[in-house]
Parts: structure tokens; C-alpha cells; sequence
């Protein structure tokens, strides 16, 4: 930036991430007491999380059920979690939890 400009009237670009936890399941529970991540398992919740007014995404704030996850939308599989690839190669189911 030219020398003697004011960066707070530029447009900036940055990657930014963060994300919310709630309290933990069983399964977390019993290595991190403390807290684990909010999971969005289904397209329904990306959405409602995405676009719907802060009073229906706060319902979203919660753990997992007890026992490593539920069936998603169309027989999806939530948790433990997959990685996602689109070369099925390289997609790998991560380890589950001891």
C-alpha cells in the first residue's frame, strides 16, 4: 500500500475460520469433559445455520447424540467423520473414537 494511505479505507481479504462448541457427548465426554465442536451433519442444518435468523441456528448448538452420531438426510452417514474427496481414492473414513 502507497505510503500515506489509510489501510481502514480499503477493502481487505483475509481467511478467517472459527467455530462453536457446546458440551460433549458420551463419546467426547470421556477424553475432553469440557466442551466438543458443534457438528452441522445434514444439508438441512448447513442451511438453517447459514440463512435462518439467530433464534432457529441457536437450536443447532448442541452435541451429538451418545453413541457416535445418527443417520443424516437420503441415508447419509454422520459421524465419526469422513473425509471428503471428489477422487474416491483418496476419501478415507476417519478413526473412530477409543
Amino acid at each position: 500500500m502507497p505510503r500515506g494511505v489509510d489501510a481502514s479505507r480499503h477493502e481487505v481479504t483475509a481467511d478467517l475460520f472459527a467455530f462453536l462448541t457446546t458440551e460433549p457427548n458420551a463419546e467426547v465426554g470421556a477424553v475432553h469433559p469440557r466442551a466438543m465442536p458443534v457438528i452441522l451433519a445434514t444439508p438441512s442444518e448447513w442451511r438453517t445455520w447459514l440463512t435462518a435468523p439467530w433464534s432457529a441456528a441457536i437450536s443447532l448448538q448442541r452435541p451429538l447424540p451418545d453413541g457416535g452420531g445418527a443417520g443424516g438426510e437420503d441415508g447419509q452417514r454422520v459421524g465419526p467423520l469422513a473425509l471428503q474427496a471428489s477422487d474416491p481414492d483418496t476419501a478415507r473414513e476417519a478413526p473412530a473414537l477409543k
